[in-house]
């Protein structure tokens, strides 16, 4: 057996190992008056309701898609429309 002797790495310096300890003791507190950058508000987007007919086999697949991604079914639809959506108005000259 080999077994090795000593450390991979050389122990932290005292400035080293407090900086970890603070960084750790103010992923614990929220309320840490480090800079922390705010979240940016997003804008929530009206939503309407759509209801569409498609084979089952589509929905099928869609189902499949959830079972790996774990994303919702309306996730996993708006991702695959959006680009042929985005390609439409390109084709006929509307702008976005």
């Amino acid at each position: 057996m080999d077994i090795k002797k000593g450390f991979s790495k050389p122990p932290l310096s005292q400035k080293e190992r407090e900086k970890l300890e603070k960084k750790f003791l103010d992923g614990a507190n929220p309320d840490a008056q480090e800079e922390h950058e705010e979240p940016e508000e997003i804008e929530e987007l009206k939503t309407k309701t759509l209801i569409i007919r498609a084979p089952e086999s589509y929905h099928k697949n869609i189902l499949k898609i959830r079972k790996i991604t774990g994303m919702t079914i309306n996730g996993i639809c708006l991702e695959l429309l959006w680009p042929a959506i985005k390609q439409k108005l390109k084709d006929l000259g509307i702008d976005q």
